[in-house]
């Protein structure tokens, strides 16, 4: 919030300074109406100096580098019961395509293994809603590749996980999934 305000303050600061400079260029009423103008400039460079400030923070490096910590961090925690969630199949899976040129020294179980690995067995998604903000908004797991029983029991033997949300923007967040197993 303070970001956004700085950037607002700094962007006013630079407008009314680059206004303020350009009339008293062009005012000639005033004896000696040049010197207005140094102190019009000294109000711009403060809005840049101010705006500067609000597009380079350590906050936002931190985001860049590594979401999940940085919301573990900063994030608002919430407690996600997991009776409530949903157990999809991942649609945004990539499937092989049929068309491909198959090499002439593969052979028919080659070509069949490919097939498989590339197919989207077993990748799943979390899928509930909470509110947040006021609002209802629903949250997707990242691909979880595992069994869809083993999810099930996994879930009903941990009950409850943690939602980290970015204060800032709720379409930033982080499900704490430590408790699957991983492959």
């Amino acid at each position: 919030m303070r970001k956004a305000i700085y950037g607002i303050l700094g962007l006013a600061l630079i407008i009314i300074g680059v206004k303020a400079a350009l009339f008293f260029y062009n005012y000639d009423r005033i004896p000696y109406h040049e010197l207005y103008i140094v102190p019009s400039i000294f109000v711009v460079m403060g809005g840049v100096v101010l705006g500067q400030g609000a597009l380079r923070r350590k906050d936002m490096i931190e985001v860049s580098v590594d979401m999940p910590e940085y919301l573990m961090k900063n994030g608002e925690k919430i407690t996600v019961d997991l009776s409530t969630c949903s157990i999809v199949p991942n649609t945004n899976a990539v499937e092989i395509d049929k068309t491909h040129h198959i090499p002439f020294d593969m052979n028919a179980w080659d070509v069949a293994e490919v097939e498989k690995e590339n197919t989207a067995h077993n990748e799943y998604l979390l899928l509930f809603d909470l509110p947040v903000n006021g609002e209802v908004q629903r949250f997707k797991s990242e691909v979880i590749r595992l069994e869809k029983i083993t999810i099930a029991f996994k879930l009903t033997t941990q009950k409850t996980t943690t939602l980290y949300v970015d204060p800032i923007d709720s379409t930033r967040y982080h499900i704490d999934l430590d408790f699957l197993p991983k492959n």
